[in-house]
């Protein structure tokens, strides 16, 4: 049953702390929006609307009736006043005079109706919630009302539910003609509570906001409950052979890089898959009769845009797939998509989608959303998720499960609103990529995480350190960043690093080995085994990274990248740096050595040589130690450079980012950036 979590304590908290400068209607209309939003059963993500009619005031102070409704692609759960743009509703109900108007007049004018011109676009639902009179207004995808989406009969169980309290809307695609529609039946009916609109979704409204709400929850659980009296029976529990392949880290690693490795070969672009593995929905995978519901269609047309029309099955309890076995699969499923189009497409008019199965279902691990970023793949995993807990409703209720036509579907997922965005998006150069940089927590390498999330990237920083790697992720708060504290000198880190970065992200596109430790002495009094620890990390935990990432890349044919921070130090040695310039002039050679062997592979292998900066190795007490060594001040230690310029963390992040956008047709080859050093040039 869906809980009903309106309370008065946290409404007060919400106008006299959060949102105490907005109208009382507003911050009111975004409480009840966050509680909807934060119940994955009461909407699906990204979806969903609600609205508020008020009393605002335009540019010259004039009062204006208005309705706040959501803007196109906010979220309800995280909604603010600013996703809730403000339109004049008296002009917007001139509407209701015409009786034909295409969607993308609708939402033209929709835009001539803001009160700030500048403002999001309103919902395409926004006449819908303008033509009905309540102040408050709520449009929810919750799971029962999905089960009841789908079945035959639904405006009879409407009927024996609520009366004449809620009223059924036959499916009408979104936008001016369901508007009118809806409008007509609203007004057909005396004192209604709510619509359930035919394969989309439920409405409920008030004249308060706690009115509105509770009878969302009120009309939810009355439909939940009619579904529990079907058949009351209990979700099966795991069987032992499940629980034994989901412990199979291997196995799962190894699915999950070669499926990212199948749709990046086969699809428009590149992606990264985000994971669900929790148990509820390995509960319902491992239910058998979930088969004859893989080739059911989406449960409603909100769902298709993100999600395609179905998911692709994969069984790791009975079956083993080869890496050719997953590629087969994929194709197999853009080869019926791609058929699929053809059936529906109109030439001059519709432009085929990326045609790879975008929601993922595997019994034995979770579910896969197939993305181009964290927040997509995040709304699709909610979205398979809501899918398989309507599904599994259908399964212990043995009733029909019946979706849209697939030409009404294919309207939607193809609705010129949907493809207009195409044609206006900006696909930023590192998206759907993988970074992952050694000494993460370091100036460096927060620097190149800073620009790789700048240009789309995905980052996983490695470092040893694990206080400052926390709160170096912590700063960041971003989805895109994941961090793994280990020491990259032990004994298979190399494994555990692509490991981790395959379950969150998919695999990785570009490794960043940034990682050092500056070791002071006199070559021939230091101590052995200090010279050899500053060879393990300096060099060859450098080696073991990428001899493993090349493997990784060979073996899912990703044209990736190999990056290493080579010191000046190499170039130019200084007294008492033995230890650390020796390790990083023998990376050189093995720059030079992997771009020899790889480049048939299309992998590209490149460094950076720095000069020095002030980080976490180069200390205020290391750069006095320097500067006495080469017998110079500390300014002129930092700026004793062509350019008389102190090299800056952004200044290498710079180096590292042209060679991995900029430079496509090179390897084997190292930057150099240090303000102009004769004595460190290379050539």
């Amino acid at each position: 049953m869906i809980k009903n979590a309106w309370d008065d304590r946290t409404l007060k908290e919400y106008k006299n702390k959060l949102f105490k400068k907005l109208h009382s209607d507003i911050v009111e209309r975004i409480y009840t929006s966050h509680l909807i939003g934060n119940d994955p059963d009461l909407v699906m993500h990204g979806g969903g609307n609600i609205s508020v009619k008020t009393i605002e005031k335009n540019t010259i102070g004039e009062d204006v009736k208005t309705l706040r409704i959501k803007g196109s692609g906010w979220d309800l759960e995280k909604i603010n006043n600013v996703g809730l743009p403000a339109l004049d509703i008296k002009k917007l109900l001139k509407l209701g005079a015409i009786s034909k108007l295409s969607d993308e007049g609708l939402v033209s004018f929709q835009r001539q109706c803001l009160l700030d011109p500048g403002a999001p676009n309103p919902s395409i639902e926004t006449l819908l919630h303008a033509f009905i009179p309540e102040k408050f207004v709520e449009h929810t995808h919750s799971t029962p009302f999905l089960f009841l989406a789908n079945i035959k009969n639904s405006k009879k169980v409407i009927h024996d539910l609520f009366g004449d309290k809620v009223a059924f809307v036959p499916y009408v695609k979104p936008g001016f003609d369901l508007a009118l529609l809806a409008n007509s039946t609203y007004r057909s009916f005396d004192k209604l509570e709510g619509m359930f609109l035919e394969h989309h979704g439920h409405f409920t409204w008030g004249d308060t906001a706690k009115e509105s709400y509770d009878r969302l929850i009120k009309q939810t659980n009355t439909v939940e409950k009619w579904i529990d009296t079907l058949n009351p029976s209990k979700q099966p529990k795991l069987n032992k052979k499940t629980t034994k392949n989901i412990s199979n880290k291997a196995d799962r690693h190894a699915f999950i890089r070669d499926l990212r490795s199948s749709v990046n070969q086969i699809g428009q672009g590149e992606y990264i898959l985000i994971t669900d593995v929790s148990k509820k929905i390995l509960d319902i995978l491992d239910n058998k009769s979930l088969k004859k519901f893989v080739n059911r269609w989406v449960l409603t047309p909100d769902h298709i845009i993100r999600t395609k029309g179905k998911p692709l099955l994969f069984d790791l309890v009975n079956k083993s797939y080869s890496a050719a076995d997953i590629y087969q699969k994929v194709e197999n499923y853009t080869v019926q998509y791609t058929d699929y189009f053809n059936t529906f497409y109109k030439k001059g008019l519709h432009t085929m989608l990326d045609p790879l199965p975008f929601m993922i279902w595997v019994r034995g691990l979770g579910i896969v959303a197939v993305s181009k970023d964290v927040k997509s793949g995040k709304i699709i995993n909610d979205l398979s998720s809501q899918t398989l807990r309507v599904f599994d409703k259908h399964i212990h209720t043995n009733k029909g499960f019946y979706s849209l036509p697939e030409a009404d579907l294919f309207e939607m997922e193809y609705w010129s609103l949907e493809q207009a965005k195409l044609g206006k998006s900006t696909r930023k150069p590192l998206q759907g990529k993988v970074a992952v940089i050694t000494g993460g927590a370091g100036t460096i390498g927060k620097a190149c995480a800073e620009k790789i999330l700048f240009h789309g990237g995905n980052v996983v920083l490695i470092d040893k350190d694990k206080k400052e790697l926390e709160k170096v992720t912590l700063n960041f708060n971003s989805d895109c960043v994941r961090s793994l504290d280990i020491d990259i000198t032990k004994p298979n880190a190399s494994d555990e690093i692509l490991k981790f970065v395959t379950n969150f992200f998919g695999g990785a596109d570009i490794l960043i080995s940034n990682a050092g430790s500056a070791v002071e002495g006199m070559t021939d009094e230091l101590e052995s085994q200090k010279f050899r620890d500053s060879f393990e990390l300096n060099f060859f935990s450098h080696y073991e990274l990428a001899k493993e990432f090349i493997k990784f890349y060979k073996h899912t044919n990703n044209k990736g990248q190999i990056l290493f921070n080579i010191s000046k130090q190499s170039i130019n040695p200084g007294v008492n740096f033995g230890a650390y310039g020796i390790p990083k002039l023998s990376i050189i050679g093995l720059m030079k050595q992997l771009a020899l062997e790889n480049g048939l592979h299309g992998i590209r292998v490149n460094g950076i040589n720095a000069d020095k900066i002030q980080s976490g190795l180069l200390t205020s007490s290391m750069i006095s130690k320097r500067s006495k060594a080469r017998k110079v001040s500390k300014q002129d230690y930092l700026t004793g450079n062509l350019l008389r310029s102190e090299i800056l963390a952004d200044d290498v992040a710079d180096g590292f980012m042209a060679l991995i956008l900029s430079l496509s047709k090179t390897t084997g080859h190292i930057i150099t950036v240090d303000g102009g050093n004769i004595e460190a040039s290379l050539r």
